[in-house]
């Protein structure tokens, strides 16, 4: 008799739990005493069930990207920047009810990784426990310190802070080659003068799938971590569109480490012959036209970007081997058709040389070096071949 009543009570349990339906209250929410902080920032954090919980959608304000699809009931977590935008947050009391939980059949996919979270009056939280793992870093790409003297929860979220390496070694003018969990820095006389948008080169030797300290000369400047990162649009409707998912990889970088690595990076510096040889070379570059001097030589031409495409420099090398192409400073000067279309006239006795766009001219002085935008002119220069 007592084993049929409890069985009798446990199915009475399970079907009320089994008839839970969006909107019904599920539990409770509790101020708490503990402060909490994302990468260093402090963030509004409540107790439910002894977890430190906070919202996902505040987390906009410390640069997580948040999409929701309400056709496919799923919000989508993309934490890769921090911008540290959030209010001043103070510690609180605990104890105090300050809300409900709420069935919800909301799924959060959080760096494209389903998340436990609950539905708090419209909007969704997740634990700072289930987010990050205990001083190691969990498949979210997040790790968590607890200290009980200071009643503080530090939720360390890595990001992409790439930005900051780059404007360094822009200066520097150095290279990065990444393989794996090595980075090799250098500083190579020949690299596409003014190009350094990413530092450096990855070769596809990354695991996708795991999140590990990177090197260099054996000291870690890093940790790379991956990103399960899924594309989406609007409708007519005005309704966002999950549409494929894309794996990338990024490195969240010590930054007075790797700086410091970048310092002891011996940069060396071709010689005017040297510049010279490796630009007159055919498979490198084909020189269309040219000026001679004893200060500087200046090349314009072409040279082979792949199987069945151009690119075009306009270089002027210095007789102490500093060398320079305009490309680059030309776009940023909106003459974006000058080398495009091909279209220059060079003025041996002045020394100068004029690209030419639809609407806008630019004018080179080779004496100098000095590119500046010029008024427009008519178009009758060189046009170098397709």
């Amino acid at each position: 008799m007592k084993k049929f009543l409890f069985i009798t009570a446990f199915c009475f349990l399970f079907a009320l739990s089994c008839s839970a339906k969006n909107g019904d209250i599920t539990g409770t929410i509790y101020s708490s005493d503990i402060l909490a902080t994302i990468n260093g920032t402090p963030v509004e954090s409540f107790n439910i069930g002894g977890k430190t919980v906070i919202i996902l959608e505040d987390l906009q304000k410390n640069g997580a990207t948040i999409r929701y699809s309400d056709s496919l009931r799923t919000l989508l977590v993309d934490f890769l920047y921090i911008n540290n935008m959030s209010e001043p947050v103070t510690r609180g009391t605990s104890g105090k009810v300050t809300g409900n939980i709420y069935e919800s059949d909301i799924k959060t996919l959080y760096n494209g990784i389903p998340l436990h979270t609950f539905s708090l009056n419209g909007k969704m939280a997740a634990a700072i426990e289930d987010i990050g793992n205990n001083n190691d870093f969990s498949n979210y790409g997040a790790k968590f310190v607890w200290d009980g003297t200071t009643r503080t929860i530090a939720l360390t979220i890595l990001v992409d802070n790439s930005k900051e390496v780059v404007s360094f070694v822009e200066q520097k003018k150095i290279f990065a080659t990444i393989h794996n969990d090595t980075i090799k820095l250098e500083s190579p006389h020949f690299v596409d003068s003014g190009y350094y948008a990413t530092f450096g080169t990855y070769d596809d030797g990354f695991d996708k799938n795991r999140i590990y300290p990177v090197y260099v000369n054996g000291e870690q400047v890093g940790i790379h971590f991956p990103i399960h990162y899924t594309s989406s649009h609007q409708d007519e409707n005005g309704m966002i569109v999950f549409e494929n998912t894309f794996n990338y990889d990024y490195i969240c970088y010590d930054l007075p480490k790797i700086i410091e690595q970048c310092e002891n990076v011996v940069v060396t510096k071709p010689t005017y012959q040297e510049v010279l040889d490796y630009y007159n070379m055919d498979c490198v570059f084909n020189a269309k036209d040219t000026v001679y001097t004893n200060e500087y030589t200046f090349l314009i031409g072409w040279y082979q970007s792949g199987k069945s495409s151009h690119s075009y420099r306009a270089i002027r090398i210095c007789a102490n081997g500093d060398y320079h192409d305009y490309v680059k400073d030309l776009n940023n000067l909106g003459v974006y058709n000058s080398l495009y279309n091909h279209t220059f006239q060079i003025d041996k006795v002045n020394q100068t040389v004029t690209f030419s766009s639809a609407n806008k001219t630019a004018t080179l002085d080779l004496k100098t070096g000095v590119l500046q935008e010029s008024p427009p002119t008519a178009d009758t220069g060189a046009v170098l071949p397709s």
